[in-house]
């Protein structure tokens, strides 16, 4: 992101350090030319580069239009749930369950590619509901949406481009249809050339194992963190035996509304299952449709049981995972309202922190993949990341982590560097991340005090 306001492009090596985002060999794979990075479209890089020429290069900056993105993807949460049912309680509702879905709110935060990735994802659907309505300039409008998502995430658009597609081929009525046709022929022109810039076959893994693994993660995960399938399912079943009927009455606009928001959410899980990583981050764009789902079950149930609604059913779903039956039950929200007014003590840190403090101007600094990044961004050293660690080269310093050097201390390299250097002890968890909100499993709310302590070596 940096190096863009030095070269204008995000190049890998800026005269002094390489910014790796995968370990080699996948270096190679995800830079073009062997120095720009092509492992992900770069709309977010520039957002954040941008924010740096204006505000300057700080933390706060590169977060500031990623924040700034979440803020509006919640109001469009709530525009779009009015475009779909066309009720205030549905859209308040759905803007409320987003505003405190700790999950939600912490990859909008993150200076990554998710919180524009969700706002455009948000506004396509919003503009191709325009589209449909044949309302004036969106379709262009709708383009350049789907342009800008494009850039941001492959998997984000593959998603919502397959929805609008299937829907327009059965919107076979002329002239739409010819209308459509045109629209597709654009899109096409555009998207595949940059599809096949940015390798997305790399990203593929047409494998049953991974696949079937990847179905279990996200089975588990959306009902967690996203949306409380197991409570919809119990819901219908119980619909199912009072009234002896499988169909759910519903007024005609509101089934087709579900309809279509459905096929938004399907459209895009094949996507994901082909990719060889899973994580919560690939399925946050989709989030705010399920609010919008659960928003819509709650204002049905609302209408038999109103007040059971208000008092208890609204709080649960907003500020707990109870409907979720995963145990422990929990409120992530009082989770995170401690992690923001305390504290919190990472690696990354402490080690930047004590480098910037003791280290000398031309000194260099061995580390492993993952805590590179951070050094080359908060310190003026000179970072060696290349692997392999144990290259046996003896720089000024070398940091080491538990979980990427594992097998370190068993290693002769090891015993030449007790013989050269003086061991540092730092007050921080020796943890494998900062605290990133891909997995909830993993992330901290609080300090953890568990873990041993970042160990690192000062060269005699």
């Amino acid at each position: 992101m940096r190096n863009i306001l030095k070269f204008g492009l995000p190049q890998a090596y800026d005269g002094k350090n390489t910014v790796l985002i995968l370990e080699i060999p996948e270096f190679s794979k995800n830079y073009l030319f062997g120095k720009y990075w092509m492992g992900q479209p770069w709309l977010a890089i520039y957002m954040a580069s941008l924010s740096f020429r204006v505000f300057g290069i700080s933390t706060r900056a590169a977060r500031f239009p990623f924040a700034l993105t979440g803020l509006f993807s919640v109001l469009l949460v709530y525009l779009l749930a009015q475009k779909f049912f066309k009720s205030r309680t549905v859209s308040n509702l759905s803007a409320s369950l987003a505003t405190f879905s700790v999950p939600f709110i912490l990859h909008l935060r993150q200076c990554r590619y998710y919180s524009p990735g969700v706002f455009l994802t948000l506004l396509c659907i919003y503009l191709y509901l325009c589209y449909i309505e044949k309302r004036k300039f969106s379709s262009p409008f709708l383009l350049a949406s789907l342009f800008l998502l494009l850039n941001t995430s492959l998997s984000y658009f593959l998603g919502v481009a397959a929805a609008i597609i299937i829907h327009m081929f059965f919107s076979r009525t002329s002239p739409f249809f010819k209308r459509n046709i045109v629209f597709l022929v654009v899109l096409s022109l555009f998207s595949i050339p940059i599809l096949y810039l940015f390798k997305l076959q790399r990203r593929l893994a047409l494998d049953f194992d991974w696949i079937s693994h990847n179905v279990r993660f996200y089975i588990r995960a959306i009902n967690k963190y996203i949306f409380p399938w197991r409570s919809a399912i119990l819901l219908y079943v119980f619909y199912v035996l009072k009234k002896r009927k499988f169909t759910i009455p519903m007024p005609k606009k509101d089934r087709e509304a579900a309809y279509l928001l459905s096929l938004f959410i399907v459209s895009a899980l094949p996507f994901l299952l082909i990719i060889n990583m899973n994580s919560l981050r690939y399925i946050i764009h989709i989030a705010p449709l399920f609010f919008i789902l659960e928003a819509y079950i709650i204002y049905r149930l609302m209408a038999r049981f109103k007040y059971l609604a208000l008092c208890v059913i609204i709080p649960l779903a907003i500020f707990t995972n109870a409907f979720s039956f995963s145990l422990p039950v929990r409120s992530f929200f009082l989770d995170y309202i401690y992690e923001i007014t305390h504290d919190y003590d990472g690696p990354a840190e402490g080690i930047t922190g004590y480098l910037n403090a003791n280290a000398k101007p031309g000194d260099t600094v061995k580390v492993a993949h993952r805590f590179d990044n951070p050094i080359i961004f908060y310190t003026d050293l000179k970072v060696d990341n290349m692997p392999p660690f144990d290259d046996g080269k003896f720089p000024e310093w070398i940091v080491v982590n538990g979980r990427w050097n594992s097998g370190f201390y068993d290693s002769d390299f090891y015993l030449e560097v007790k013989k050269r250097y003086e061991e540092i002890v730092l007050p921080y968890p020796d943890i494998p991340w900062e605290n990133r909100p891909d997995d909830m499993g993993y992330h901290k709310f609080k300090t953890d005090a568990s873990a041993p302590m970042v160990k690192i070596y000062k060269r005699r």
